[in-house]
């Protein structure tokens, strides 16, 4: 007798192929470092797992065996693949493997494949940046490289409280394409600087980058950079605008 199963995989599959087609998969499994021989599920679909949870009903960790219970792991992860297969210690390792990598790194790389792979117009990107006020002591030595919890310029009117702040550059239809998380004492022009010039690294030398940052909530208008040179000699690190 014929055994069928019912799956509910509802929006999973869209979510996982738009993952792949993207280039998340592969740029995340390309850049960190695994042992394919010994790895059942690459660390790039893991990923694409955590995405596809994330983007629906955002089960903690310890809760994704069953996230997965009912949703045709096989169909997502590969033949043989079972929702027992998928538990959370699968996904911390994948998660270390991006940590060991450089996160900022990877997502840039994943960001840059997405532009080039959907022909996203980057010609002007328009920054701005905003801050996040925390509670709590945050015991820290001053020497990690890691993001410093710290008193700074607050938008949320209190100064008394420490934060880090969060940047965000989008292009002219507002499609997000950097961004990046920076030290609560950090100043806005050397957190998106940075970002951005993280980002072009990884871009095409086709891809001609002008950036804009305003303090304003109004986007600020810039025209895009015209060039004759061909592409291959266009500067690696893109001019950068700055304007109010």
């Amino acid at each position: 007798m014929t055994r069928l199963e019912n799956f509910a995989p509802g929006p999973l599959p869209v979510i996982n192929a738009v993952c792949e087609e993207c280039g998340l998969i592969e740029v995340i499994d390309d850049i960190v470092e695994w042992d394919e021989a010994q790895t059942e599920i690459s660390p790039g679909l893991l990923t694409a797992g955590l995405v596809m949870n994330f983007l629906t009903e955002g089960e903690p960790m310890y809760r994704l065996s069953d996230f997965f219970e009912n949703k045709d792991p096989e169909n997502l992860f590969g033949d043989d693949i079972t929702a027992e297969d998928l538990y959370d210690q699968r996904f911390g390792w994948a998660l270390d493997k991006i940590g060991a990598a450089e996160p900022r790194t990877v997502l840039n790389s994943v960001i840059a494949k997405a532009v080039t792979a959907e022909g996203v117009d980057i010609g002007v990107v328009h920054a701005d940046t905003t801050s996040k006020s925390v509670h709590g002591e945050y015991e820290q030595d001053g020497q990690s490289e890691g993001l410093k919890i710290a008193k700074g310029y607050s938008r949320d009117g209190d100064r008394q409280l420490k934060q880090f702040n969060i940047g965000l550059g989008v292009n002219h239809r507002g499609i997000p394409v950097i961004g990046n998380i920076f030290d609560g004492n950090g100043a806005d022009t050397t957190g998106t600087r940075n970002s951005s010039q993280r980002f072009v690294s990884a871009c095409p030398l086709t891809n001609r980058l002008s950036m804009s940052q305003t303090a304003r909530p109004s986007p600020v208008k810039t025209s895009p950079v015209q060039s004759t040179k061909p592409a291959a000699h266009l500067p690696v690190a893109r001019q950068l605008r700055s304007g109010r």
